[in-house]
């Protein structure tokens, strides 16, 4: 094992490094009040069967520090998982098995929802931790609301300065209630603890808890990222999950199943706690190898396109409002309330003769969709494009951030387009895009699209400009 630390967007990330250098990647995080010492028994399996194993020190732990005093110590989801991924990009992993738990199972998930491509697998304790923070103020049952006192006793200042004055103590505390079976000892404890010393700890821990409630602002550099994570995006990576049937603070993730759309087996560890790696190692590094060999063995879940059904009008007009008004530079809902409103009442394109409507699924999950009109008449731009004649169209292709990253759900509606126009018998297919739209021009140019000026019009201040692509 080497110690060693880089510069990783925000932080200089502290880490351990276990196993050959040119082993398969694996990153393990580890939640709060723990530190990397939760993977002392792990990391070495996992070393032995070939990984490179990275054990980083989450941002408010330990000898990780932030670069920057300005920056806020926000302590978000968003962070969290912008850390993990800034990491991998530091140390030149591609994509990596993605592990962890509590905190560090939470930025697990988010790269993994977010950034499928940069996941090979995924193994997560306590299942899908991606928070819904709209929904943070439903209550839940009087034994689960007693277990989480301590996110309470964090949202007022006594908290605040409790936790400065007693980090160890509540830190303690907390281990012996959420893993009553850990016969746990001083010294491993003790190892622990020092990292809750950070000139940052209890800045982070403590917007952490805030954060996710709604009260706390989060760091404006991951906004988009929150934004993304509000859809409470599915993970369609291979993916073990783990919970300990004796976890004093969650109470089981059976009914996470759904947001997992790629090969998934939830595991329950017998007489385990919350701290799962530290207290059954074995147990826990026999998943992340098998979630990696379930990867190996082709784990991710179907991409499927089809015409779409009358009650999942809501959820794709949901979608494309978040994508077009998450585009940089593109008009906002203010400015054209119009043009959101047709992307929230999507379905009602479906009426005009010769349109459709495809959406992009990964198990039940919307992961995109496009508008195809076979008849121009139809296609209802600006410009002289509805006069094409022997001419097919398509608009309003959106696709959910969570799909896109290394799964080409794009690409795939446009081919679909291109299949349903030949169909139909065209001669041409016509678009149109705008300065925003960079990723999608991108595809439209390496697909054969030739741009068309004589199509182009402005669609109030914004130029929007015409295509063609030859059938």
């Amino acid at each position: 094992m080497t110690l060693r630390s880089i510069g990783a967007g925000a932080l200089r990330a502290a880490y351990e490094e276990h196993g050959p250098a040119d082993g398969w990647p694996c990153v393990l995080g580890h939640g709060f009040p723990y530190d990397v010492h939760a993977y002392a028994e792990v990391a070495p399996i996992l070393a032995e069967a070939g990984a490179r194993v990275i054990v980083p020190w989450l941002r408010g732990f330990g000898p990780t520090r932030f670069l920057s005093s300005e920056d806020p110590r926000s302590g978000e989801q968003a962070a969290l998982g912008a850390d993990l991924l800034a990491l991998m990009d530091a140390l030149g992993i591609e994509r990596a098995v993605l592990v962890g738990y509590d905190w560090g199972g939470r930025a697990a998930c988010v790269v993994s929802a977010l950034w499928p491509g940069r996941a090979v697998a995924l193994v997560s304790g306590n299942a899908y931790n991606v928070q819904n923070i709209a929904r943070a103020m439903e209550p839940a049952t009087p034994a689960e609301e007693a277990a989480l006192w301590y996110q309470y006793y964090f949202h007022s200042e006594r908290g605040r300065i409790g936790l400065t004055k007693d980090r160890r103590g509540i830190a303690r505390l907390l281990w012996r209630q959420w893993s009553p079976t850990w016969p746990f000892d001083d010294a491993t404890f003790e190892r622990t603890a020092e990292a809750f010393y950070s000139p940052d700890f209890v800045d982070v821990v403590i917007h952490s808890y805030r954060h996710r409630f709604g009260l706390a602002e989060g760091d404006p550099a991951y906004a988009d990222i929150e934004r993304r994570l509000a859809t409470q995006p599915p993970i369609r990576v291979p993916a073990i999950t783990i919970d300990g049937a004796r976890d004093g603070v969650n109470f089981g993730t059976g009914h996470h199943a759904k947001k997992f759309l790629g090969a998934h087996e939830r595991r329950v560890f017998a007489d385990t706690g919350h701290n799962l790696p530290q207290e059954r190692p074995h147990e826990f590094a026999q998943a992340v190898l098998d979630a990696r060999a379930m990867a190996l063995a082709g784990g991710e879940a179907p991409l499927v396109i089809r015409d779409v059904r009358p009650d999942e009008f809501e959820a794709i007009g949901r979608m494309l409002v978040a994508v077009y008004s998450g585009l940089e530079g593109f008009p906002r809902p203010e400015t054209q309330p119009d043009y959101f409103r047709s992307l929230a009442e999507i379905g009602g394109q479906t009426e005009k003769p010769g349109v459709r409507l495809f959406v992009a699924l990964e198990g039940e999950q919307v992961a995109g969709a496009v508008v195809f009109y076979a008849d121009m008449a139809e296609y209802g731009s600006g410009g002289t494009a509805t006069a094409e004649t022997d001419a097919a169209g398509f608009r309003f292709l959106g696709v959910d951030a969570a799909a896109g990253g290394g799964r080409g759900v794009a690409k795939a509606l446009v081919e679909h387009c291109i299949e349903a126009a030949r169909a139909a018998g065209r001669r041409r297919l016509v678009i149109h895009s705008t300065e925003a739209m960079k990723a999608a021009r991108a595809i439209y140019a390496a697909r054969g699209f030739a741009r068309a000026p004589d199509l182009d019009f402005v669609q109030g201040a914004m130029p929007v400009y015409g295509y063609r692509l030859a059938l």
